[in-house]
């Protein structure tokens, strides 16, 4: 065999056994975060909670396009969002929701916003049923 043949050959079987490393690598961290519970697909979901608001946005989105009743209280949470993109759509998906606003402005100064917040409260104490869920992931 040449020497030129069996520097390929060695060459190919050091990045075979790199790849086969790599591969192992990427199998053993797959299988810690899903046994960890937090596999790819549970990050990803779109969910009312989310701190991620890539995540959480669409969710509020498609409360108000369902007309969810059910996450109104975590959606009146939202509204105390340091997110301005947060509370504009919790604001947007209440108002789909039950039709009012309360005098929630996104953008007002924060005591202004904690005044509107609470009259949410009191219409949330006195239209949302108690059997209602809290607005869980979505």
């Amino acid at each position: 065999m040449s020497q030129r043949r069996a520097a390929v050959i060695a060459s190919s079987s050091r990045h075979c056994a790199l790849l086969r490393g790599l591969m192992a690598f990427a199998a053993a961290a797959t299988s810690a975060l899903t046994l960890g519970g937090c596999s790819f697909f549970q990050l990803s979901h779109p969910s009312l909670k989310s701190p991620d608001p890539s995540l959480r946005i669409p969710a509020i989105k498609k409360a108000a396009a369902t007309h969810d009743t059910a996450a109104i209280p975590t959606l009146v949470r939202g509204l105390q969002s340091t997110d301005p993109a947060i509370r504009f759509y919790c604001a947007y998906a209440l108002k789909q929701i039950t039709g009012r606003q309360l005098g929630f402005v996104y953008y007002a100064p924060l005591v202004q916003r904690q005044l509107a917040i609470a009259r949410w409260n009191q219409w949330i104490s006195a239209h949302v049923t108690a059997k209602a869920p809290a607005g869980g992931n979505r």
